[in-house]
């Protein structure tokens, strides 16, 4: 972890602020604490740019992206779908390779796995549990339930899927769908749970096609995050900002370790070592 002297030096140099949601930017209510908004409003009247890097579907993404006047493409589905907040400008979507995503989907659905399969804003589960009508409302995601073993019968390719279950049950999914794995980025967020997105996308690559627009080297990027899914971006970037209330992988590779969502972990790090400096 970098020393603060050292952050005080190098974070004069960042362009770009590429920030995750749930468990970084969110507080435990799924809100963005209004200290933090102004601050990134802030940082952006200072001509610092700010974008938002989640797992969350593009229509879970906007409403925040609003709140916070950001104009940039947003980096949704873990990277595997980029677009402006008004969706009229998609500059990536990258969707799952169909016959291995029906494969993979078969497999688990044969094994009882509880499945959540992502065509773009859209959600198909096996049917709907408490689970899936909280998440549903809680953040904003529209769900068709189709029926126990008829996820398969879905006539789009998939952007993204989902498995949930026991850990010790979630230990054997890679196990079960082994002859499709190279087809596959996966990441967990829980110890209940596995994200698939396309084998070519992650965060980092995402910032960077974003980056690449605006001209502006990795180098000078921040990024802050907290689960597995922020590693490949975290990485990628000049400076990898881990929460405190990231897992143990996340914190071993940043740069510096910021206070948890919670306890506005990203306020503070913006605060002092962004704001503090353009004063």
């Amino acid at each position: 972890m970098c020393s603060g002297r050292r952050l005080r030096l190098i974070y004069n140099d960042i362009h770009l602020i590429a920030i995750d949601l749930d468990g970084t930017l969110l507080d435990d209510d799924k809100t963005i604490p209004p200290s933090t908004i102004e601050v990134i409003k802030e940082i952006q009247a200072k001509g610092i740019y700010v974008t938002l890097a989640s797992s969350r579907p593009f229509c879970s993404v906007v409403p925040y992206a609003r709140q916070l006047g950001i104009s940039l493409p947003l980096i949704t589905h873990g990277g595997a779908y980029i677009a402006d907040y008004t969706g009229a400008n998609i500059r990536l979507r990258q969707t799952l390779d169909r016959g291995a995503s029906l494969a993979v989907i078969k497999v688990l659905e044969d094994h009882d796995y509880y499945l959540k399969v992502y065509c773009d804003d859209m959600l198909y589960v096996q049917e709907a549990t408490r689970e899936t009508i909280a998440y549903s409302q809680q953040f904003g995601v529209e769900y068709r339930a189709v029926g126990r073993n008829n996820l398969t019968s879905l006539t789009e390719s998939p952007i993204r899927l989902a498995v949930f279950d026991q850990p010790e049950r979630i230990d054997d999914v890679r196990g079960l769908i082994q002859p499709w794995l190279t087809y596959f980025s996966i990441s967990s967020d829980t110890d209940s749970g596995l994200e698939f997105v396309d084998c070519s996308v992650h965060k980092g690559q995402a910032v960077a096609l974003v980056c690449a627009e605006l001209g502006i080297p990795m180098a000078q990027v921040m990024a802050i995050g907290n689960e597995g899914n922020d590693i490949g971006m975290l990485k990628a970037v000049g400076f990898g900002i881990a929460m405190g209330n990231a897992c143990p992988e996340v914190k071993q590779m940043a740069s510096y370790i910021t206070k948890s969502n919670h306890d506005f972990g990203v306020e503070h790090v913006l605060q002092k070592y962004i704001l503090s400096i353009t004063k």
